[in-house]
């Protein structure tokens, strides 16, 4: 995936047993890098939502979605945690399960390159040139 593109991770929650899943709360850490969805304009990035999922029936499945754009140097990873807290009916221990998923980045959306000299003497001149390439 480039950085910059908007990635979704689609979470499924299924109970494969013959008793319901109570108090079912799903928590989703996004990448360090990324940008949530709809929090593109804010100063502070959630990067840990936590939704409480309720009730989940013996045998069924439900779905849940999270977006974001992924921020990244290229050739690098990023991981996304989900982790689901529950307990069964008619049960007071609470169980966990985590999932994680690492994604490469396969290209930045801009590269930066700076030229400057190597050292410097106090009251000297100098210059630097700041190279930006947009890889789109």
């Amino acid at each position: 995936m480039a950085g910059g593109d908007l990635a979704e991770w689609r979470i499924f929650i299924e109970n494969h047993s013959d008793k319901a899943l109570e108090v079912a709360d799903l928590i989703f850490h996004y990448p360090d890098s990324s940008r949530p969805l709809g929090e593109e304009n804010q100063m502070i990035k959630l990067l840990r939502v936590r939704k409480n999922i309720g009730r989940v029936a013996p045998r069924a499945t439900i779905e849940e979605r999270f977006r974001a754009f992924l921020f990244g140097d290229k050739d690098t990873f990023v991981e996304a945690t989900a982790s689901l807290e529950y307990r069964f009916d008619g049960s007071n221990v609470i169980l966990a399960r985590d999932e994680k998923v690492s994604t490469k980045i396969t290209r930045s959306p801009v590269v930066v390159s700076v030229a400057a000299p190597q050292a410097l003497n106090s009251g000297d001149r100098f210059e630097i040139k700041v190279e930006f390439i947009k890889n789109r």
